[in-house]
């Protein structure tokens, strides 16, 4: 009885892996800078060429927190790969053989997506900042403009922004493809026969986060990491 009650736990634990997408993110400003070595030296000789070449001392903080982000992702639920593994595809986003992951930073804030390689997802985080946002309208259609425009364009052209971003990611293309495709004044688009939806994430006050993906329904697990490596 035991015997068939571990099997069943374990089914149900694969068939909701399958179907989850896990979020993770953490403040950079805790990290300390002599232990993102823990990290850099797990890294494929090309990713570490990367982490170096960043001219700007955050610019590589984030770069090995997201990374650290995947590794912890990887350890915690069992996935047999590794950071060194990491290749790149013809669009130069970072892919895993069995694992979809997606990566945002802005700021001193990161943030992971990652799961089962059958749900295609993206997503994207800013830190909201006051800036003129006529100028900023660039990758949305007509409809976009005159809804953000319409009223509190701040919040307005932040939350766009993000299921924008998300959702080219989501596709894999990034803005190599049409942005303004994809309207985000709706609840969803299709893309190749694919349906997409967005999640609205609350990180913190004054950060805006979307998450897009391809599934009907879908369990979320979102957790902070510690600011540590």
């Amino acid at each position: 009885m035991k015997l068939h009650q571990n099997l069943r736990d374990a089914y149900l634990r694969s068939m909701n892996r399958s179907t989850t997408i896990h979020i993770s993110f953490l403040d950079i400003a805790s990290l300390h800078l002599d232990r993102t070595c823990q990290v850099f030296y797990k890294l494929h000789s090309g990713d570490r060429q990367r982490s170096a070449s960043y001219l700007k001392e955050n610019d590589r903080l984030r770069f090995l927190a997201g990374r650290y982000l995947l590794q912890e992702y990887l350890y915690e639920y069992g996935v047999l790969e590794t950071l060194d593994q990491i290749q790149y595809d013809a669009y130069k986003r970072p892919v895993l053989k069995n694992t979809n992951f997606s990566i945002s930073h802005s700021e001193n804030w990161v943030v992971l997506a990652a799961g089962s390689k059958r749900i295609s997802m993206g997503i994207d985080l800013e830190v909201s900042t006051q800036r003129y946002i006529p100028d900023h309208l660039e990758p949305f259609c007509e409809e976009e403009r005159n809804f953000i425009l319409e009223d509190n364009a701040q919040s307005r052209f932040y939350h766009a922004w993000t299921k924008k971003e998300s959702a080219l990611k989501a596709i894999g293309k990034g803005f190599l493809h049409n942005a303004q495709d994809v309207n985000t004044t709706r609840d969803h688009f299709v893309y190749d026969d694919k349906r997409y939806r967005w999640m609205s994430l609350d990180i913190a006050s004054n950060v805006i986060s979307h998450l897009c993906h391809d599934q009907d329904d879908i369990i979320m697990h979102i957790k902070t990491m510690p600011g540590q490596l």
